[in-house]
């Protein structure tokens, strides 16, 4: 007698107990009842990152009702998030630039699988053209016309584009990865006209403000400067003195004899006006110009 209700009673505590089984290969314990098993631990899990949300997906698993989506931003810390009732899931609850950390388990009536493998994404915002370039100048040189303009960001490089009509009839001519550029073999005074247009992996910005410029070959602009507080005199072994030829005692070193210094000889110092005295004994008159 006292064995039969024995047997009773361990026959009620077995259909009621809630056996933990090691599922091989699964790596971990999965809970299971005495009137089922727990589906098998999900495979195949992949995230794609998107703009500010991570797109999940599974292969299904037999016996699953249900599944539980975990996350986290490290790795080995995950909890729960969602039960999608299919094998698949968006999580929208993501910042641009954070990684974060996925695992997804199967469940039914009976329990709940073992986690499936780990995996991460890192959302991103999608790239875009960048800006249209501003502040385009051109300026002419001979036979070539240097442009720059200010960076747009996001830019990795720009198209340059010429036309010889204002305005239309742009074509591309070059592509540099700085904000200037040199346009050289072109014609003087031919006028040519400028845009330039900024582009990424994205596509192309809008073309840029307009900017002209005419080639030419114009003379080097020198400029000479004085300083009156640096002078010296002028040395008469240089242009000569203002004596009659035949004058004795003249330095050897004397290149000529100025003749004269009336208006005519062309060596007088101080111009005479109206050379009333024709200056031919070396005398001014009082009638000395200013100059």
């Amino acid at each position: 007698m006292k064995l039969a209700a024995r047997l009773a009673r361990f026959s009620l505590l077995l259909s009621s107990t809630v056996i933990l089984l090691w599922l091989a290969g699964c790596g971990g314990y999965v809970s299971s009842s005495g009137t089922g098993s727990a589906p098998r631990t999900p495979t195949g899990l992949a995230a794609a990152a998107a703009n500010a949300q991570v797109n999940l997906t599974w292969n299904t698993s037999s016996g699953a009702t249900g599944y539980y989506v975990k996350r986290s931003t490290s790795s080995g810390s995950e909890t729960q998030i969602a039960a999608p009732s299919t094998t698949a899931y968006t999580d929208n609850a993501v910042t641009n630039g954070t990684k974060y950390y996925y695992l997804v388990s199967a469940v039914n009536s009976a329990g709940e699988s073992a986690n499936s493998a780990e995996v991460s994404a890192t959302p991103t915002a999608p790239i875009t053209p960048p800006a249209v370039p501003t502040g385009l100048q051109a300026t002419a040189g001979n036979a070539q016309v240097n442009l720059t303009w200010n960076a747009s960001a996001g830019a990795t490089s720009y198209h340059v584009k010429r036309s010889t009509t204002a305005g239309s009839g742009y074509t591309q001519i070059g592509a540099p990865t700085t904000a200037n550029f040199a346009d050289s073999g072109l014609a003087n005074g031919t006028t040519y006209y400028y845009v330039v247009a900024a582009v990424n992996t994205a596509g192309e910005s809008g073309n840029s403000n307009q900017a002209s410029a005419t080639p030419i070959d114009a003379a080097v602009d020198v400029t000479i400067s004085i300083d009156p507080a640096k002078t010296k005199p002028i040395s008469p072994y240089i242009y000569g003195i203002n004596f009659y030829s035949g004058n004795p005692g003249v330095s050897p070193l004397l290149t000529f004899d100025r003749a004269g210094g009336n208006r005519w000889t062309a060596y007088n110092w101080e111009t005479n006006a109206s050379n009333a005295g024709s200056d031919y004994i070396y005398n001014n008159d009082s009638y000395l110009s200013g100059s």
